[in-house]
């Protein structure tokens, strides 16, 4: 004989008001000028060298977020995470990133993190990823993020990167 108790105990959880928040900011990648990186080759997977797409390769990256394009401009925080050369046919990353707001930038985001993950087709002139989570002032946080280049110097290989960012948390 077997015999089993259950004890089910429910809460009344009540949420603030959902807010909207929109922010642009840029992504600073600057490979040359540094040491060590900001951003670092981890792992590859043969054939790499001989695709044009850079498929199987994975990249960690711990770039800043500033306010303006100006890579001198105020630092807001650190864009950290990685991403996965996915594609085949086309030059696109699988993204998994979190924005990293800095204590002392002077935000009402100082301490907090959003959570970035999606399909970045790297030669398009607009991409969109998701937004699907976050900590703090974000916490229960989703919504989007358009991506735009503003700058990719080739010689260097540094990349500036707009991001404009429509956000619903509580």
């Amino acid at each position: 004989m077997i015999i089993s108790s259950s004890i089910f105990f429910t809460t009344t959880f009540s949420l603030p008001d959902e807010k909207l928040t929109q922010m642009t900011f840029y992504y600073q990648e600057t490979n040359a000028a540094r040491e060590p990186r900001d951003l670092t080759g981890i792992a590859a997977v043969p054939p790499v060298n001989w695709t044009t797409t850079n498929f199987g390769m994975v990249e960690v990256m711990d770039d800043p977020m500033t306010e303006r394009a100006d890579p001198s401009s105020k630092q807001l925080g650190r864009i950290q995470g990685m991403y996965v050369y996915a594609s085949k046919e086309e030059y696109s990353v699988l993204m998994v990133m979190n924005l990293v707001f800095m204590e002392g930038s002077g935000t009402t985001y100082n301490g907090s993190t959003l959570s970035l993950v999606g399909k970045n087709s790297l030669l398009a002139e607009e991409r969109e990823m998701s937004v699907v989570g976050g900590s703090g002032v974000f916490r229960l946080a989703r919504g989007f993020v358009t991506l735009r280049t503003i700058v990719f110097d080739r010689k260097t290989n540094n990349v500036i990167i707009q991001y404009n960012m429509t956000v619903l948390h509580y």
